[in-house]
């Protein structure tokens, strides 16, 4: 019998990875009703769920693997307009993506903000401030 063998990505925080995959499985369990389950579900205004946590952990994830991202990007020498030109690309990936699913093709009465949108904007605002001042 042959035996699999499991090469471990280089670079990945398998702690992050993990974090990232309970999250999305909680999304998808939010964005579908929550089962019922109150706690899957948003706060009107006062009060705290786990809904209302997703949003603020994507963030704190994103922010982590910018962080790890671009230390292992210093390390490999990769200019800094480079790594300028990644961040604006994928930031406009997000929000683009985020305008077709939230809004498809009805162009006259689309919705500009949404949560892929605001995390493009946060990504590119984020990378071209750690890139432009040098840390």
């Amino acid at each position: 019998p042959k035996t699999m063998h499991h090469r471990k990505l280089k670079g990945r925080l398998e702690s992050l990875d993990t974090f990232r995959g309970f999250c999305l499985v909680l999304m998808i369990f939010v964005n579908s009703g929550g089962g019922g389950y109150w706690w899957l579900d948003h706060s009107a205004w006062n009060g705290l769920t786990v809904a209302d946590l997703l949003f603020p952990w994507f963030m704190w994830i994103m922010g982590v693997s910018m962080a790890v991202s671009f230390k292992a990007r210093r390390e490999q020498r990769q200019m800094r307009t480079q790594m300028l030109h990644q961040v604006v690309v994928r930031g406009l990936k997000l929000i683009t993506i985020g305008l077709f699913l939230a809004n498809g093709h009805h162009m006259y009465r689309w919705r500009l903000l949404g949560v892929l949108q605001y995390f493009g904007v946060s990504y590119i605002w984020v990378g071209v401030v750690v890139l432009v001042a040098g840390s």
